[in-house]
């Protein structure tokens, strides 16, 4: 197995991979500063309609973590270098008023407190594969929001975006049998007789 993350074989790419090692990593240290024990963690796909977004809040305080794509750099050629792009979630609700669900109190969490902990846990973080003796990158907050969501309305919830940007490189090394094992990666439990599935549920932690 390639110990560079930018190098990788097919089959290596089915299972790992630089994308890959970006979600673990950001889940991880996110779960070690929010406790899973007092805070809800999930994916946040990006389509989610105003319902979806309902059921979410519902399990506030809340964390979660979207992909919103990857940016490649205009002047690639054989190695692609791009730029991953990624936004952490946070969701906190308080009855007692605006004061109490941005700075927090018995009821739970301020949503101020939580961007400032996401942020600075993930600010600098290096992501690193197991293995590789290179790292995929160094997480970049990009950007921090106060979110409203169209056609969602709950008084009572605080909603945080916070951008990340994670530079990284990707280059294939592979020859007619790497591809074709690339294939054979791939597992896939399934009833063969019936459809794919396409009834995810969101509140299931990654």
């Amino acid at each position: 197995m390639s110990t560079d993350p930018a190098l990788a074989t097919p089959p290596e790419l089915v299972t790992g991979g630089p994308l890959i090692a970006m979600h673990d990593a950001i889940v991880a240290r996110l779960r070690e500063v929010f406790p899973t024990n007092k805070f809800t963690h999930g994916f946040v796909d990006s389509r989610l309609t105003p319902v979806e977004w309902g059921d979410l809040m519902r399990l506030k305080p809340f964390v979660g973590l979207g992909w919103g794509g990857a940016r490649p750099s205009d002047a690639n050629g054989r190695r692609m270098s791009a730029t991953a792009e990624w936004t952490v979630f946070l969701a906190t609700g308080n009855s007692a008023g605006p004061t109490q669900r941005y700075a927090g109190d018995t009821q739970g969490p301020g949503l101020l407190a939580m961007v400032q902990v996401a942020a600075g846990a993930l600010q600098g973080m290096v992501v690193r594969p197991p293995r590789a003796r290179e790292p995929v990158g160094t997480v970049e907050v990009s950007g921090i929001s106060n979110l409203v969501i169209d056609g969602f309305q709950e008084k009572n919830t605080a909603i945080a975006g916070i951008d990340l940007r994670i530079p990284f490189t990707l280059e294939w090394i592979a020859g007619a049998d790497e591809f074709l094992r690339a294939g054979a990666a791939w597992v896939i439990s399934a009833d063969e007789t019936a459809g794919p599935n396409d009834d995810i549920d969101i509140r299931e932690a990654p």
